[in-house]
């Protein structure tokens, strides 16, 4: 667990901030200072305010966030029937407003959860 890329987990909708013991990582504050650095790491520009605002609506399930959790169940209860994989990209698409430039957050989620942590996958 030390040696994974744990920001990616906080990205995923199944995780969250759940697996993370009360570290400063997951405050409000730490999550603010991690995605601003990550944005600037990846868009080579410091992070616009939407993207906080964005966290703190992700953290708190509210504005386009609030109905995250239920859809996720949704496509959860879904792949049991199914027997299919549900793909944690498809709930942030599910958060973002068709045909519209993706929100900061979502952005950042979909370029987090579109690469493969560390060599996990590999071996």
């Amino acid at each position: 667990w030390a040696n994974c890329d744990q920001e990616v987990f906080i990205a995923n909708p199944f995780y969250g901030v759940a697996p993370f013991n009360k570290i400063s990582l997951t405050t409000c504050a730490g999550l603010v200072a991690l995605f601003g650095h990550l944005w600037l790491h990846f868009y080579k520009e410091n992070a616009p305010t939407e993207l906080f605002t964005d966290l703190e609506g992700y953290l708190a399930s509210s504005s386009d966030f609030a109905y995250m959790n239920m859809y996720k169940n949704s496509l959860l209860a879904r792949s049991e029937a199914t027997h299919t994989p549900v793909d944690a990209l498809d709930i942030w698409s599910a958060s973002s407003h068709p045909g519209t430039e993706p929100r900061p957050l979502h952005k950042t989620t979909h370029h987090l959860l579109s690469i493969c942590p560390n060599s996990a996958s590999c071996e």
